[in-house]
């Protein structure tokens, strides 16, 4: 498997997607990283029993996550903006989540929070304007639900119109802490991905690598898709931390990603003392 993987890449007429094969054969997953994803069960359900726990539970287990030291904390819509002066005041840290279209960002928000608030729709391009969510009661945490990139159903100006705002809201916000980039687990990096990855080095903004929809992809696979990930990323140096697998829809991988988030919240005291 090495030896055709060095024959590819010697080869600059291999096809991008055998190459990326070849990689994910050849990867050697770190024990760490198998174990995590045993024990969170993020990845593809494999047996029987299994199915019937998992069915069990998302259909008679009321889901209500610690999240921000409040359980089920709520969300209020502060602002929907697509111009500069519709965007909310900085009085919060806010945390963007962004990715290609139908990779999962208003299901990540939502499953946060426990709630069922941001928009989810299947359709690509559903979310046209940048989305801020207060979260907690009182609030201590922005959430900002991105347009996604890549295709959308919609017309070419509204695509250009929210992709500029975008990348300037990225690049001008003082207050935004982190921007949690949502890959699907099923495909992996794509090149929109690397420049997205590219943009946020290019203006020192704190970014994190979330991997969506794992629990549709075997567990060797997902491993090996991380560890390409992994190896790919070394290079840059605001990444805050390694990629995170998550199976939001089926409530699991989604503790590690709270904890993270629970170290940019404003303390309660601060809240109450003026910021509303």
């Amino acid at each position: 498997r090495r030896r055709a993987l060095f024959q590819a890449l010697t080869d600059p007429s291999t096809n991008p997607a055998r190459l990326q094969k070849l990689r994910e054969k050849a990867a050697r997953p770190g024990n760490d990283l198998l174990r995590y994803i045993a024990e969170t069960r993020v990845a593809r359900v494999q047996t029987q029993e299994d199915r019937k726990k998992l069915w069990y539970d998302l259909r008679y287990n009321r889901y209500a996550p610690l999240f921000l030291g409040q359980i089920k904390p709520r969300m209020k819509l502060w602002a929907a903006a697509l111009h500069e002066s519709q965007l909310p005041l900085a009085r919060l840290p806010e945390v963007a989540v962004c990715g290609r279209s139908n990779s999962g960002k208003s299901t990540l928000i939502n499953y946060l929070c426990g709630q069922y608030c941001a928009n989810m729709r299947r359709a690509p391009g559903s979310t046209m304007e940048l989305y801020f969510w207060k979260v907690g009661r009182p609030a201590q945490l922005c959430l900002v639900d991105l347009p996604g990139y890549g295709f959308a159903q919609a017309p070419d100006e509204k695509r250009l119109q929210w992709t500029e705002f975008t990348l300037w809201y990225i690049r001008a916000r003082k207050n935004l802490k982190r921007v949690l980039l949502l890959i699907d687990g099923r495909q992996g990096l794509k090149p929109s991905d690397r420049e997205m990855i590219s943009y946020l080095e290019r203006h020192n903004v704190a970014w994190q690598i979330i991997v969506t929809k794992s629990d549709k992809v075997p567990a060797k696979q997902l491993a090996k898709r991380i560890t390409i990930m992994k190896e790919d990323l070394t290079q840059f140096r605001k990444m805050a931390s390694a990629p995170i697998p998550v199976a939001a829809v089926k409530r699991r991988g989604m503790e590690s990603l709270r904890d993270i988030l629970n170290d940019m919240k404003v303390a309660k005291e601060v809240v109450k003392d003026g910021i509303r």
